[in-house]
């Protein structure tokens, strides 16, 4: 089932050691959050809190590093991909046996990925995002018909 997620705060639940603390209730089991943010500033942080809804199904480390991922993805939407402000950022998220998925789209001409996604440069200002995705997804990848689609998988209960 898929559902358009509302754009709220979420609300406390109650923290059991292994979810996040301040997670609201799990999407029902198969549920699915497809929706469009607006674009802007505050893109990154309205999709944090859309994954923040699948916060009890994951564990705090799983959910510290989703959090981090859609940043970084919704930001390069914003930058570099026509989800500025006055544009759109499509943000799909998923749950499902124990994987987390999540696609972005925005309406720009895609890219390649760089070559290397090593940490070479390390007094770099910029060009950190995608190695951080690369580093911390289980899965990722970059399809560019009709926009950009960037998705990314991460095992929902991982512990560093």
């Amino acid at each position: 089932m898929i559902r358009a997620a509302p754009v709220t705060g979420s609300s406390p639940s109650p923290h059991d050691g292994r979810r996040h603390p301040d997670a609201s209730p799990p999407p029902p089991a198969g549920d699915a959050v497809v929706t469009d943010i607006a674009g802007g500033p505050l893109a990154a942080n309205t999709a944090r809190r859309l994954v923040r809804g699948f916060a009890p199904e994951m564990s705090q480390d799983s959910l510290d590093d989703a959090l981090l991922v859609v940043s970084e993805l919704v930001n390069n939407c914003v930058e570099h991909g026509g989800g500025g402000s006055g544009g759109f950022v499509r943000l799909a998220i998923e749950l499902s046996e124990g994987v987390l998925k999540v696609e972005i789209v925005d309406s720009g001409p895609g890219f390649a990925p760089p070559a290397s996604l090593a940490f070479d440069d390390l007094k770099a200002t910029s060009g950190r995002g995608l190695r951080i995705v690369a580093a911390l997804a289980d899965r990722w990848g970059i399809t560019t018909s009709e926009g950009t689609h960037v998705w990314v998988e991460l095992a929902a209960m991982r512990v560093h």
